[in-house]
Formats: C-alpha cells, structure tokens, sequence
C-alpha cells in the first residue's frame, strides 16, 4: 500500500468515494481533506486502543509531518474525521469528549 500512496488513480478513487459521501451529510460534517498514511493502525504500534479504538492523538503525532495541520480549534477527533471545522466539546487525549 506504501507505493501506491502517490498513485493519482487511487487518490482520484477515494476522491470520488468522499464525494459521494459528502453528499449524505452537511456541510460541516463533510471531509474537506484526506491523507494516505503508508502503514496500519495497531495496537502495537499504539494507534488503537484494546476494543480497536482510534488514538487520534497519537496518530496525529506519529504523522503530524504527513497530516496538514488543524484549526486551532478543531479537537483532535474531528480532523481524523474529515470535518476540518472547530466547534463540539473539548476532546481528552484519545479524542473523546472531556468528561466522560
């Protein structure tokens, strides 16, 4: 999959794919940008939890020279999502809402 990070095909299909998603979701929930990483999340590499749950912060710094850099305001969890947009509750360090 590492090789085909720069394939503009592949890129141009996953494109598509979010294009057609977008369409079923508003405006701020859309994904405005995308990243191909060249490596699976694990939970030995530390990017998911026991249950299979993102670490988002610790996947946007394991990556933060491949990701494009957020708002200052979006939470962690909502780059990951695509949203790129600010706004929600404060996330604690895996990304879920503070609190909880």
């Amino acid at each position: 999959m590492a090789g085909l990070r720069g394939d503009p095909a592949l890129r141009a299909e996953i494109q598509a794919a979010i294009d057609e998603a977008n369409k079923a979701v508003s405006q701020s929930e859309a994904i405005k940008r995308f990243t191909i990483l060249g490596e699976d999340f694990t939970e030995a590499g530390g990017q998911l939890t026991p249950t299979l749950k993102l670490r988002r912060h610790i996947i946007l710094e394991q990556h933060a020279a491949q990701t494009p850099p957020c708002t200052t305001t979006a939470p962690a969890s909502s780059t990951l999502a695509g949203s790129g947009e600010g706004g929600g509750e404060p996330a604690d360090g895996d990304g879920h809402p503070a609190g909880r």
